[in-house]
């Protein structure tokens, strides 16, 4: 019994031993993060495989993995972007870890959606710690981007020293940047600038720089948002940065007192300079820009989006009203219609007419689409409108959606849909409000995606990585990897055969299907082959012994699967699947037992023990009479020449003895083999009277 409970001990220990493969699965592993300013420089993370350190802030932590940075301002953005299926919840602490306290708290969207996390109160210097976790039970599709940025210093108070802002396209979202400390820049104060005399937009210094390149619409439609100042000033400068040449100024044309710029005919691809400051110069601090094109003024041109996680949009008055074949409001004044359709469901009291209306489109992948529509800003208060449309070539529209009007976030739902389908998606300033936004699909919008055949793989193995997009055309592919994967050798063709050596973000361009280049990620996880020990508590046997086998794994995915072979079938029970099992051979000789581990993925670690088995001798006893009478002797023979020695329960020591027994007795012997393996044979010898 013993025996047993032992290998009962060594069994609970073994399988008690659990590996994970999450990268920080708690917060004293937490991965460092290096912030950076403005831009993020997203790294590829995962929470598969993670467990629950602690309660969750929202929804179910049974997956958060910890990040840690070191702030480099007082305001500290932490942005996650999810694979698609992943519904990423971000919490942020300061403190040390066992004995952190909760800062902050961020789930605003759902599956799919960017989450984004914005702390004004951070200490320069400090150490905080993040957590991101799928909102699910389980770890959803397990990867996500994440970076960390803070403020950027006033340090652009020149246009030599401007900051770039992003390509423009018809995509608005905002960037926070500051002027608070700036040195302000010796160009000439700007004029015609609007507002009250003398038109300079109350310039007293302050001001702060950014570069744009013109795109080939030729437009640019800046926007400013108000954060901590809200009443602000820009001018738009071309030329060299040395000596730049005012374009254009304005002072309070944007929400509130905040400025606006809509500039035309400029030439595409050249450098321009967008000035902005605080008026009065007595106020400073940060504010939001944005700069887009409105290309997708008409239904013709709708901006297809093929990834709407955090596609921002501006309601702008650069828009102007495209209303094509029954595209109107049902509520418009001025040209009632009983065949319009934008409105459709509508049951409040205000008219729906159309006034500065944008378009959008998107391929379904499902029946039915849920849209989350968050509404950061409206100049004017009234909010914004939105509804969802079958149509054919720009006409015969069809509502497939509610109808969305709101100064709040919500969503929208669309039903009824035809995979593969196009829908369109007209988006309005209520009154001609001025709001800005930004959408996140939650279901049934087809994106580009990246998708390997298998997102978990073997040190040496090699997986397969495919673009995926729907519908046809002529579409180009580049591949790129973090790190640098030297066995990506074919980066412009749709499925790419890869091998990396460690952890890899793989990112790919593609071009053609929608307005502007998609972008979409895969991450591979590369796993270590599981570490493989083998024991027996036993090495030497005799036949006729057993001896328990210990397998014992670490690395690799947990948890293991042991296969033991070695031997003929049945010598070794059980064959599998435990890491503990019993070795009873059936035959001398010697042994190679080998235990192979399999972790969950199916990397798998082998080792062996050797174990010799020597032959047992075999005791036997004859007699030359039995039974036998009174004082008569007995003659026992246990002669074997395998054996090399004897041992009586008499005492005797030799092969053969003779004894006189006075009443019936049993008689016992122990031989021995060279390998000093036993028997023992016994042998009644009856007395008659």
């Amino acid at each position: 019994m013993k025996k047993y409970s032992a290998i009962l001990s060594v069994l609970f220990l073994i399988l008690s031993v659990k590996y994970s493969l999450a990268q920080s699965d708690d917060c004293v592993s937490a991965v460092q993060i290096t912030p950076t300013f403005t831009d993020c420089n997203f790294q590829a993370a995962t929470s598969a495989n993670a467990t629950q350190s602690m309660p969750g802030c929202s929804g179910n932590a049974d997956d958060d993995v910890w990040f840690s940075f070191v702030a480099n301002s007082t305001s500290m953005t932490i942005t996650v972007d999810p694979s698609y299926g992943y519904d990423a919840v971000i919490e942020l602490f300061s403190g040390v870890c066992g004995s952190l306290t909760s800062i902050q708290c961020r789930d605003i969207n759902g599956q799919n959606g960017d989450e984004v996390l914005t702390n004004t109160s951070m200490v320069v210097g400090n150490t905080y710690y993040v957590r991101v976790y799928h909102y699910g039970a389980g770890s959803g599709t397990g990867t996500f981007n994440i970076c960390v940025t803070g403020l950027a210093p006033p340090n652009n108070n020149t246009p030599c020293n401007a900051y770039a802002l992003p390509t423009v396209t018809p995509n608005c979202n905002f960037q926070t940047y500051t002027n608070l400390g700036s040195a302000g820049s010796s160009v000439a104060t700007p004029s015609g600038c609007g507002g009250s005399s003398p038109y300079q937009g109350g310039y007293a210094g302050g001001d702060v720089w950014f570069s744009v390149v013109v795109p080939s619409s030729g437009t640019l439609d800046i926007h400013t948002l108000s954060i901590d100042f809200t009443d602000g000033a820009m001018a738009l400068y071309s030329g060299p940065c040395t000596s730049p040449t005012l374009v254009q100024c304005d002072d309070d044309d944007g929400p509130g007192t905040m400025p606006y710029i809509y500039a035309t005919g400029l030439t595409p691809g050249d450098v321009m300079y967008i000035r902005v400051w605080e008026y009065g110069n007595n106020n400073n601090g940060q504010f939001g820009i944005c700069v887009s094109t409105p290309d997708n003024d008409n239904c013709a041109n709708a901006q297809q989006i093929c990834d709407l996680n955090g596609y921002g949009g501006v309601t702008s008055s650069a828009y102007t009203i495209d209303q094509p074949c029954n595209m109107c409001g049902i509520g418009n004044p001025s040209s009632p219609n009983p065949g319009c359709v934008f409105g459709t469901g509508y049951t409040g009291t205000s008219p729906v007419q159309i006034d500065n209306n944008s378009w959008l489109s998107f391929t379904a992948d499902s029946t039915a689409a849920e849209l989350f529509v968050q509404v950061n800003v409206c100049a004017n208060g009234n909010g914004m409108q939105m509804q969802i449309f079958e149509g054919n070539g720009c006409c015969n529209f069809v509502p497939v959606s509610n109808f969305l009007e709101t100064t709040t976030s919500q969503s929208i739902i669309a039903t009824g849909l035809t995979p593969g389908n196009t829908y369109y998606i007209v988006v309005d300033g209520f009154a001609g409000d001025v709001c800005s936004y930004t959408i996140s699909a939650t279901s049934g919008v087809d994106v580009v995606q990246a998708v390997p055949a298998s997102a978990n793989i073997c040190l040496g193995d090699t997986t397969t990585l495919q673009a995926q997009v729907n519908g046809s055309g002529s579409y180009t592919y580049t591949w790129t990897s973090q790190p640098n994967d030297p066995s990506l050798t074919n980066p412009s063709s749709p499925v790419v055969n890869v091998a990396p050596t460690t952890n890899t973000l793989y990112t790919v361009t593609i071009t053609g299907k929608c307005g502007t280049p998609s972008v979409a990620n895969a991450y591979v996880t590369v796993n270590p082959y599981p570490t493989v020990t083998a024991s027996a508590l036993d090495t030497v046997l005799c036949m006729g012994e057993s001896t328990t086998l210990l397998g014992s794994a670490s690395g690799g995915l947990f948890s293991y699967n042991y296969y033991w072979t070695g031997a003929p079938l049945l010598d070794i029970l059980p064959p599998f699947p435990l890491p503990v099992a019993v070795f009873s051979p059936s035959a001398p000789g010697n042994y190679t037992i080998v235990v192979e581990a399999v972790d969950t993925i199916g990397c798998n670690g082998k080792d062996s023990v050797d174990i010799v088995v020597n032959p047992s001798p075999i005791a036997n006893i004859s007699v030359n009479n039995n039974p036998i009478c009174d004082k008569d002797t007995v003659v026992l023979d246990a002669t074997d020449p395998s054996v090399t020695s004897y041992q009586w329960n008499t005492g005797a020591t030799t092969p053969i003895i003779s004894e006189t027994p006075s009443a019936t007795t049993t008689y016992t012997v122990v031989v021995a083999n060279s390998y000093n393996c036993t028997d023992t044979a016994s042998q009644s010898i009856t007395v008659n009277p």
